[in-house]
C-alpha cells in the first residue's frame, strides 16, 4: 500500500516537473517568440500565423502562405531573446486590446487590466544583425494549463505593389474629354469601383494581389514581378522590395507604352484626318479640322464638290512612358467641283489645291485600360 502511494506521488511529481519545465521552455513568451521566429526563419508562415494573435491580423492573407514565403529571401535569423518585460495595460468595457475586432476575449470586456509581455532580442537580415521586439498577450490555457501567450506585435509588415498604369488609369478617370480609343465608349459609373486582385508573382510564385492595397507580409525582400506585358503595356523585368517589422514597403511596377501603341494611335490619327475629307458637298468640317478643310465657295454656283488628298500628310509617333506624341505633318488637299458664273451658263470643271500642316501639328495618347486613347480630337 506505501509502495502504491508512493509511486503515485513520484508519478505526479514528475508531471508537475514536465508540466513545470514546459511551461518555462515550451510555453513562455520567450520560447514562444522563439518558436515564431524560428518558424519565420524556415518560410512557416503558417506556423508563425498560429503563433499570432487573430486580433493582430487584418487584411488579404495572400502573401502570408509557406508556398510564397519559403521563396523569400532575406528572411530574419538567428534571433535571440536579450530581455523579457511584463508590461500591464489598462483595459474596461469594449476597450480590451481586441475590441470592435469580433476576436477580443471575455477578459477584455470588463474593466481592469491586461498584463503582455515585451520580449526584445536581436535577428539577423542577410547577415546585419538588427534589434527586434515582440510583444505577446494571454489567450487562453494551454494543454497543459499554463498562460496561452500569442504575438500581438511582432515581426508583419505590409507590401504594396504599385504600377504605372494603375495610377494613369485613376488620374484620367477624375472627368474631362471622353477619349477617342476606335472602340466602344467607357460606360460612365455612379463612383470608382474597387480594383479586383491582379495575377501577379512574389519571387515566382502566383499571387492574387489588389493593387495599391497593402497586404501583411513578414520580413524579407519580394521580387515581385508584372502580371504580365499586353499588346500595348509592358512592364519590364519587376521590382523588388524589401520588408521590415512594422513598416510598409512599396515595389513599383515601371510602365512603358509598346511600339505597337504608338501604331496604333497613328491609327486613329489617320483616321481622324480622314474623316475631314467629305466628299458630301458640305461647306463646314467635321469639329476639330483644320480651317484647310472649309470647302469655301467661290462667286458663283458650284456642285459636285469632293476632297481628296493630292499628297497625305506624314504621320508618325514617339512613345513615352505610358503614351507618348502623334505628329502630322504636309499634306496637300485638292478640292474639285463644278462651277459657273450664273444659269443658264454651262457648268466647268475646276479643281485648286492647298497645303494642310504647314507645320509640325501633335495630338498626345496615352494607354488606358488595355486600348490606346487620343486625349484630344483636334487637329487645329
Amino acid at each position: 500500500m506505501l509502495f502504491g502511494a508512493l509511486a503515485v506521488l513520484l508519478i505526479a511529481l514528475a508531471v508537475l516537473a514536465v508540466r513545470q519545465f514546459l511551461a518555462a521552455t515550451y510555453y513562455s513568451p520567450a520560447a514562444v517568440a522563439s518558436r515564431y521566429m524560428a518558424a519565420l526563419e524556415e518560410g512557416r508562415a503558417r506556423e508563425a500565423l498560429d503563433l499570432t494573435d487573430p486580433g493582430a491580423l487584418s487584411g488579404s492573407f495572400a502573401l502570408l502562405s509557406d508556398e510564397v514565403y519559403r521563396a523569400v529571401p532575406g528572411r530574419p535569423a538567428h534571433f535571440q531573446v536579450r530581455e523579457t518585460s511584463s508590461i500591464e495595460t489598462e483595459t474596461g468595457a469594449g476597450n480590451g486590446a481586441d475590441s470592435g475586432n469580433g476576436t477580443g476575449s471575455g477578459n477584455a470586456a470588463s474593466a481592469g487590466t491586461e498584463t503582455s509581455v515585451r520580449v526584445d532580442g536581436v535577428v539577423s537580415y542577410n547577415g546585419t544583425q538588427e534589434p527586434l521586439s515582440l510583444t505577446l498577450v494571454r489567450r487562453g490555457t494551454t494543454p497543459i494549463l499554463s498562460p496561452r501567450w500569442q504575438v500581438s506585435e511582432g515581426a508583419l509588415g505590409q507590401l504594396r505593389v504599385e504600377r504605372d498604369a494603375d495610377r494613369g488609369t485613376e488620374q484620367a478617370s477624375g472627368g474631362g474629354t471622353t477619349p477617342t480609343t476606335g472602340s466602344e465608349p467607357p460606360t460612365v459609373g455612379g463612383g470608382p469601383a474597387s480594383t479586383p486582385p491582379t495575377l501577379t508573382s512574389i519571387n515566382d510564385v502566383p499571387v492574387a494581389l489588389a493593387p495599391q492595397e497593402p497586404a501583411p507580409a513578414f520580413p524579407g525582400d519580394y521580387t515581385v514581378a508584372a502580371p504580365g506585358d499586353s499588346r500595348y503595356l509592358t512592364f519590364g523585368a519587376g521590382a523588388t522590395a524589401t520588408v521590415r517589422p512594422g513598416q510598409t514597403a512599396t515595389a513599383r511596377l515601371s510602365a512603358q507604352a509598346t511600339p505597337a501603341a504608338g501604331e496604333r494611335a497613328v491609327e486613329l490619327v489617320e483616321r481622324l484626318v480622314e474623316s475631314c475629307v467629305r466628299g458630301d458637298g458640305t461647306t463646314t468640317p467635321p469639329a476639330g479640322c483644320p480651317a484647310t478643310f472649309r470647302k469655301d465657295r467661290t462667286f458663283g454656283d458650284t456642285r459636285k464638290e469632293k476632297l481628296s488628298w493630292k499628297e497625305k500628310p506624314q504621320v508618325s509617333a514617339s512613345v513615352e512612358g505610358l503614351g507618348g506624341t502623334v505628329s502630322v505633318r504636309g499634306g496637300v488637299l485638292e478640292r474639285s467641283y463644278e462651277w459657273r458664273l450664273l444659269a443658264p451658263l454651262s457648268w466647268e470643271k475646276r479643281s485648286d489645291t492647298a497645303r494642310v500642316f504647314e507645320g509640325e501639328h501633335a495630338v498626345r495618347f496615352r494607354v488606358e485600360n488595355g486600348d490606346v486613347v487620343l486625349e484630344s480630337e483636334s487637329l487645329r
